[in-house]
């Protein structure tokens, strides 16, 4: 009786990026992550204190809180956005250059805040001893959340900046990398005596 074997290649491969939506802890407690969270925190304080302030009384007092709350609530509502694309690792299986395209938004948010700064900080000094202003505090509040707020952002403005820089890729991605191993295994022809 003979067998005879033929010889098999088996290609095993891994990957260690995870295909799918899973939740990335690491980037929680990641820099990038904990500053996401302190920017919307600090954009949703000064919308609260904008909408606060946009209750005034006075209708010269009133100018420039409708521009604050847009911009602090446009600048919120983006930052959870981001903050969750990027937890849930959704943001790096999207199609194009997601550093730039974060950092160029990065950068109309801090534009933006700072101008909602310095109108806050205008109206404050204006208006600062009217009557009609229900709370003559809250536009000061208003302004030093917008600055805490502006502040946050370009920090993270640089620190996607230089990831931008280095590598390309949004900062906290990680890069999948793929291994292949080969191994044959050849069978060799057994003859029996009789």
């Amino acid at each position: 009786m003979m067998t005879i074997g033929e010889p098999s290649i088996t290609r095993t491969s891994s990957q260690s990026s995870v295909d799918g939506i899973s939740w990335g802890m690491a980037y929680c407690r990641s820099f990038n992550g904990i500053l996401k969270i302190v920017e919307g925190i600090f954009d949703l304080i000064a919308f609260t204190c904008a909408g606060i302030w946009m209750g005034s009384t006075c209708k010269e007092v009133r100018e420039g809180a409708d521009y604050v709350e847009f911009a602090t609530f446009h600048a919120f509502l983006s930052t959870l956005i981001l903050y969750f694309l990027n937890v849930f690792r959704i943001i790096h299986k999207l199609p194009g250059p997601l550093t730039l395209i974060e950092l160029i938004y990065h950068c109309v948010c801090s534009v933006r805040l700072l101008i909602a700064g310095i109108l806050a900080t205008v109206q404050a000094v204006n208006f600062a001893g009217v009557m009609c202003i229900t709370n003559t505090g809250v536009i000061g509040a208003t302004s030093c959340f917008t600055f805490a707020a502006f502040v946050v952002y370009c920090v993270d403005t640089f620190i996607l900046f230089r990831d931008w820089l280095s590598s390309g890729k949004a900062a906290g991605e990680t890069v999948s990398v793929s291994t292949t191993k080969d191994t044959s295994r050849t069978m060799y022809e057994t003859r029996k005596r009789d």
